[in-house]
């Protein structure tokens, strides 16, 4: 018996590993071309929630607004790839916009008004408090018989091996004993989860992904449209601070072969435009932008190519909900030993849904990060009162160049090492490029709470030099049993 269970674990073991090193599907960890367009087809988005001159919380809905404004204007596609797309808002008591029922609605009513629309939705099972029920939102879609594709997390990577290992062995097979019973994880006001339901959910990954991915008649020319976000249309979400870009044209083939790849491991739908030619590359004169299609680890290579290619008088300004990932800790103190300014703006970690958390993993990073430092990295926090300052956002500048880097990611091992599915953008041009100086003052009005606008505090406010968190930070960076 002792040897059957010595076999058993073995078994457990090789199934363990293998999970965690197996060959991705082809078209995930993507690095798409550079490609040159007008400044004038990229646009800077922002979600933004501050404090203002009264003391009175305020919230604009930029991306959001054209999220709505691209689907009911859309000719004959559309895709949205969406992470969080519920209506659950936690333990939370404040006001929240209804987004999930606004983006559905206006799916269905688009759908209804253009005849001969292909419409795809791909969400995460995370939405229905994984396959307890179906939330009102997607009940809505479903209803009209919109394409709904859940993501099948099973053929990803596993970012927690020491759980998924006996998930894929024995307890993914656990019977729904008592049927949905259990409180639902999410928000205790929805209907209540089953057991498999729960065991899923400690798997700790997901399609993160944010993105939506229209066309639209412009004249004589029918013109593709990508917009890559932070923001979820989640109305526990809905007061987050977030940025976003909206590019016409140059991506729209790179975004649909990273997206039906998704499709394809899921489901049976076929996304492919009807007889439509997507863009590839888009004739330019003066005024120029680069851009370029990251997923996945390939995010993460890109990060640290280009903060390592700094040096003295090079500055990095970083906004970011979650920031983790060693390798990039330890890149921003090398560039920092080198003499490049770096301003980090980070969430405090403390807020969510209604629930206060323990400044993990950000308050330990941070600490880091200040105690090594030769003096060239300052940090504030957002001011954060429920809501959460949810923007992935990376600024280099070296001479007259510039870099953007936004989207989906966090700055974790799980969003960053080919365990999430994850899309960001790249923007490469100079700090006269309309998008990147729309960026550079949205960090800076945030840094320097300008116009009469609280949006950060120092970094003592929320300074955390507590050696247990650090550990917990450690572990759960490296074993991937961590919320982050």
């Amino acid at each position: 018996m002792k040897r059957f269970f010595q076999f058993c674990l073995v078994i457990v073991a090789l199934i363990g590993a293998y999970n965690v090193y197996k060959p991705l599907p082809a078209d995930l960890d993507y690095t798409g071309s550079l490609y040159t367009v007008p400044d004038s087809s990229v646009e800077f988005l922002v979600d933004r929630t501050y404090t203002d001159s009264a003391g009175v919380q305020q919230f604009d809905h930029e991306i959001f607004d054209t999220i709505l404004d691209q689907v009911r204007t859309a000719d004959s596609y559309i895709l949205a790839d969406m992470f969080l797309f519920n209506d659950q808002l936690g333990t939370a008591l404040s006001a929240r916009r209804g987004l999930s029922g606004e983006l559905a609605a206006a799916l269905v009513a688009r759908a209804s008004s253009t005849p001969g629309l292909q419409l795809f939705v791909i969400t995460d099972p995370i939405n229905s408090a994984y396959g307890s029920y179906t939330p009102s939102a997607l009940h809505v879609l479903t209803e009209v018989n919109v394409p709904l594709v859940t993501t099948d997390l099973t053929v990803l990577r596993d970012s927690n091996p020491l759980y998924s290992a006996f998930w894929r062995t024995i307890l993914r097979y656990v019977p729904n004993i008592g049927g949905q019973w259990l409180p639902n994880p999410f928000d205790s006001t929805h209907e209540e989860s089953t057991i498999s339901a729960y065991l899923r959910s400690f798997n700790f990954k997901a399609n993160h992904r944010k993105l939506l991915l229209t066309n639209h008649q412009v004249g004589e020319v029918l013109e593709w449209r990508t917009l890559i976000t932070s923001m979820n249309p989640h109305d526990g979400s809905s007061r987050h601070g977030n940025v976003g870009i909206l590019l016409r044209d140059a991506l729209a083939a790179d975004v649909l072969k990273t997206e039906q790849v998704v499709v394809q491991f899921s489901s049976d739908f076929d996304t492919t435009p009807r007889e439509i030619i997507l863009p590839t590359t888009v004739d330019v004169a003066t005024n120029t932008i680069e851009v370029q299609l990251l997923t996945e680890r390939a995010i993460k290579d890109q990060v640290l190519k280009t903060i390592d290619a700094l040096r003295s008088g090079d500055s990095v300004k970083l906004a970011m909900f979650y920031f983790s990932d060693r390798d990039i800790v330890n890149a921003i103190k090398a560039a920092d030993q080198r003499g490049v300014t770096i301003q980090i703006l980070f969430d405090p970690n403390k807020d969510a849904f209604g629930r206060e958390k323990n400044g993990i993993p950000n308050r330990q990073v941070a600490h880091e990060l200040v105690t090594d430092s030769t003096s060239n990295i300052t940090i504030r926090w957002c001011k954060t009162n429920g809501e959460q300052c949810h923007a992935k956002l990376l600024i280099t500048k070296s001479g007259e160049r510039v870099e953007v880097i936004l989207g989906s990611a966090n700055f974790t091992r799980r969003n960053l090492e080919n365990y999430n599915l994850e899309t960001d953008v790249r923007l490469i041009g100079t700090a006269s490029s309309t998008a990147i100086t729309e960026a550079i003052t949205f960090f800076d009005e945030s840094w320097d709470n300008q116009n009469g606008k609280e949006y950060s505090v120092p970094y003592e406010t929320f300074a955390d030099d507590s050696l247990l968190r650090t550990i917990w930070y450690r572990m759960g960076e490296f074993t991937g049993i961590s919320h982050y």
